[in-house]
């Protein structure tokens, strides 16, 4: 079974810090980006919307060195569903699936701090099976490929040129905030 992932190298060297619900409105999604703690993060934007006083405003406080592209896309689709806009802030490290998922906040209300080390490049993944089997993971490759470079392209504004040779590329891409600003992965840099 083939399992894209985003990862940075500092993900081997993490401790797993459980992402945890601080009050109403605010959820911190620190570590890697994985089943567990998607499902925690899209269980809590879906309470949300059916509270029966929902905040304004979701705030996805993140601070992840990457993990799973398929959990990262699972938890993007529930953003994408809410009724209340989400605010992502990135502190710490936002880096890969993290990022990923950092810049399919609101438009307008996705922030980076100050202090946060940003870093994208393209997935990577490992394969084994017989050569018929590679054939067919090389097609979900290219998709995976596709829907990595759409996913930039809607967020930032560029051009899946642009995407290619600044953002998406085979080697990592560490960026500064205000860098990061300028190519349309957040609105500003702001502390929380």
């Amino acid at each position: 079974m083939m399992k894209a992932t985003a990862s940075s190298a500092s993900y081997k060297r993490q401790t797993k810090i459980e992402p945890t619900e601080v009050s109403a409105g605010i959820y911190l999604l620190f570590g890697e980006i994985n089943t567990d703690s998607i499902r925690d993060a899209c269980s809590w934007i879906l309470s949300e919307n059916i509270a029966d006083n929902p905040p304004d405003v979701l705030n996805l406080i993140i601070n992840s060195p990457g993990g799973s592209l398929c959990d990262a896309f699972a938890l993007i689709s529930i953003m994408n569903s809410s009724a209340i806009p989400i605010r992502t802030v990135g502190l710490g490290e936002v880096a890969s699936a993290g990022l990923i998922i950092a810049m399919a906040g609101t438009k307008g209300l996705r922030c980076i701090a100050p202090n946060t080390s940003i870093m994208s490049h393209n997935f990577s993944t490992t394969e084994s099976g017989t050569y018929d089997e590679l054939k067919r993971s090389m097609t979900v490759l290219d998709k995976t490929s596709e829907m990595v470079i759409a996913h930039y392209v809607k967020y930032t504004g560029l051009n899946k040129e642009d995407v290619k040779s600044k953002l998406v590329t085979h080697k990592d891409i560490y960026l500064s905030p205000k860098q990061a600003v300028s190519l349309g992965l957040f609105d500003k840099v702001s502390n929380l």
